[in-house]
């Protein structure tokens, strides 16, 4: 198996794995394959704000991510099964999840 879905080399290629893709192709409807697309796509463009140390990096963003990660870390803590390991450490994750979802269900 595959361990990723897709990868932003952060040079202005995101590569999209085939294999993410073809069960969809032959199972879904045309708002749910547009949706995870969506979702893809988005998530692996947020990358590109969540890495502290790109020159273009907005301070306006830089707030939000510390909101996002905060909420990320009180979750973790109200739902964690064991250990919580969500917050700060894992941001470079947390957030372009979230943000692909988001996209994906504007997308629906």
């Amino acid at each position: 198996s595959f361990e990723y879905n897709a990868w932003n080399s952060m040079e202005g290629d995101i590569l999209i794995f085939a294999t993410t893709f073809f069960p969809l192709l032959l199972n879904s409807t045309a708002a749910t394959q547009l949706s995870f697309d969506g979702n893809i796509i988005a998530h692996e463009m947020y990358h590109a704000f969540v890495i502290k140390s790109l020159p273009g990096r907005s301070g306006a963003f830089r707030n939000e991510a510390v909101c996002l990660s905060q909420h990320y870390h009180r979750s973790c803590q109200l739902f964690a099964e064991g250990e919580c390991k969500s917050g700060n450490s894992t941001f470079t994750e947390d957030g372009p999840d979230l943000e692909g979802l988001r996209a994906g269900f504007e997308l629906l």
